[in-house]
């Protein structure tokens, strides 16, 4: 995304959950550019193709019907973040064999 797209975005006046639909239309656009200009094939088996899987994006993204269905378990956040401080906790430990002192520095 260039400075010109990223002040774009900025100045629409969708709401958060509706941004989704910018880039998407975009991809389209420049799609049928590249058809236009003969960068893709122009049979309607490729329009169709390309027109199937934005509209599957489209779709899949309006399937979840809010903010909270949307939203990661609380369990699972708590047993990632419970992993990765387990990662570096004990890491310069399983290093101390072959870095020796200086395994606390990794």
């Amino acid at each position: 995304m260039n400075e010109k797209q990223r002040l774009i975005l900025l100045d629409l006046k969708l709401t958060n959950d509706q941004l989704f639909i910018a880039p998407l239309e975009w991809m389209m656009i420049r799609s049928n550019r590249a058809v236009a200009e003969g960068t893709l094939d122009s049979d309607n088996a490729t329009k169709s193709t390309l027109l199937r899987e934005y509209m599957f994006l489209r779709n899949a993204y309006c399937a979840i019907s809010d903010k909270l269905d949307g939203r990661m378990p609380l369990a699972y956040v708590n047993f990632v973040q419970l992993l990765v401080d387990s990662f570096v906790l004990f890491t310069p430990i399983a290093l101390y064999a072959d870095l020796g002192e200086f395994s606390v520095l990794a």
